[in-house]
Parts: structure tokens; sequence; C-alpha cells
């Protein structure tokens, strides 16, 4: 995958792969952040792919301040003990990013503006109505564009989905025609081009195709752990660590 230094450029990582690890995938900005420990804020942080991607720029040091913003809070999101712990260390503020004045106080700091957001933040439940997609998805991706602009960031990384892509028997790519084929998908798409209006915003679209891996408790893991695992999956936060590690490693071979 390459990285373009211009704003206004857009960067689709296209579902090549059944299955994409979000949290290398999200890592695409990694030579900007080698010189100096950036500050970097996580929309929609305590989901799925955000616990993981702040898992890692904790674990390894790799920033001077993470800030992870989500509307649920980490002591009721289902964290395993890793993520758990994980999740002292960082600056929490809890917000609902559809509203322009939550957005605004998520970018607020009082040293300077952060260096890389990563907005993780959207509805990901298939069956909603269009208001709710509205408010989650499109809503969301506007005012936190706008904020990203208007605060000066150096990188605006937006996580869509690869749905947008024409659902047909070849694999997508960068080029290939856009039709939605999920209402979720629809409103991706109109966030994407809504953040192509915004002048001067420095950002990039990630457009992943199946994502899964520990600790995912309401995605394709839990489908593949019933392949594989003879017991009753539990809402236990621990069970799907163990079960994922083995039913990727079978799966794998």
């Amino acid at each position: 995958t390459q990285y373009h230094n211009y704003q206004q450029e857009h960067l689709f990582v296209s579902p090549s792969r059944q299955v994409l690890l979000a949290r290398r995938a999200l890592l695409c900005t990694s030579e900007e952040m080698a010189d100096a420990k950036p500050k970097v804020l996580i929309l929609g942080g305590t989901g799925f792919v955000g616990r993981h991607l702040t898992t890692f720029l904790v674990s390894n040091g790799l920033c001077s301040l993470v800030r992870v913003v989500d509307k649920v809070p980490p002591a009721t999101a289902w964290l395993n003990a890793e993520h758990q712990a994980v999740f002292q260390q960082v600056d929490f503020k809890q917000a609902n990013l559809a509203v322009p004045q939550s957005a605004e106080r998520a970018f607020s700091t009082e040293d300077g503006p952060f260096d890389y957001v990563f907005n993780l933040a959207a509805e990901t439940k298939y069956g909603q109505s269009t208001d709710v997609y509205k408010e989650r998805v499109l809503d969301v991706a506007v005012n936190c564009g706008r904020e990203a602009c208007r605060t000066g960031v150096k990188r605006f990384v937006h996580m869509s989905t690869a749905q947008v892509y024409d659902c047909d028997k070849i694999v997508s790519h960068e080029g290939s025609r856009l039709q939605p084929w999920t209402t979720l998908a629809q409103f991706h798409l109109k966030a994407e081009q809504e953040l192509e209006k915004i002048d001067g915003l420095p950002y990039l679209v990630l457009r992943p195709a199946v994502i899964y891996g520990v600790g995912d408790l309401q995605g394709l893991g839990k489908f593949v752990c019933r392949e594989y695992w003879p017991h009753p999956l539990t809402s236990d936060p621990q069970l799907p660590d163990s079960l994922l590690e083995q039913c990727t490693e079978n799966w794998g071979r």
C-alpha cells in the first residue's frame, strides 16, 4: 500500500483478502510518526477495532498522548483483561460525536492540536433506519472531519467499508465501480463524499472487507467459533480470546 503526502488524496484499502488485520492497515502513517511521538485521537475507541488500535499504540509506546472518545465507556464495553489494563493509561472522554458541540470538545486540547485522528466511530449493525445511519455514520464523519480541519491535524484517517463497491464476482480494487449494496454502505459512501468537500482536510479513507479477531463478540468471530467450539458461547469477554486463537489457527491451516 502506498502513502501519499498530499492533501485531499484518498487511500483506499481494497478487500483483496477476506481477513483484514485492521490495526496493520491503520498504521499507514507510521513513517510520519517515526520522528517524534505524536498525540493521537481515536474516535470510537472502545469498539472492536478501536480497542485493538489503542492497545497497539499504548503497548508499543508510540504516542505521547492517546485520547479515546466513545459514547460507550470502557466499564460497559466488554473489554478483556489486556484491554482493560491499557485503557487505564489513556485519556478517555465520553461523547456523542453526532452532536457538533461534543465533537468540538473531543478535539479540544490545551497544548496544540492532535497530530493524527482515527475515526472509527460509526454504526455497525445492519437493519437500522436511515435516520440512525445518517446520525451515526454521516453526521459523525462530517462533524469530526470539520473539527480535524479546523484544529489543523496532520492526518484524518476515516474507516469506511468495502461494501461501497459493486457486489460482483471479482476482487474489488481502488478503481472498481462504486455501488453500495447495503444501506449502511450507502451512508458510508455519502460520508466519504462529504469529507472530500471539506477544503484543506488532509485525510485518508480505509475500506476494509471483513475484520475479526480476539475479543470479537458480535461479528464473524462468533460464527467461526461455532464451527470449532463444541460448547455454548457466553457473554464472558475472556472466552473469545482462547476461542479465536484456536479457531484462526485451525482456519489458517
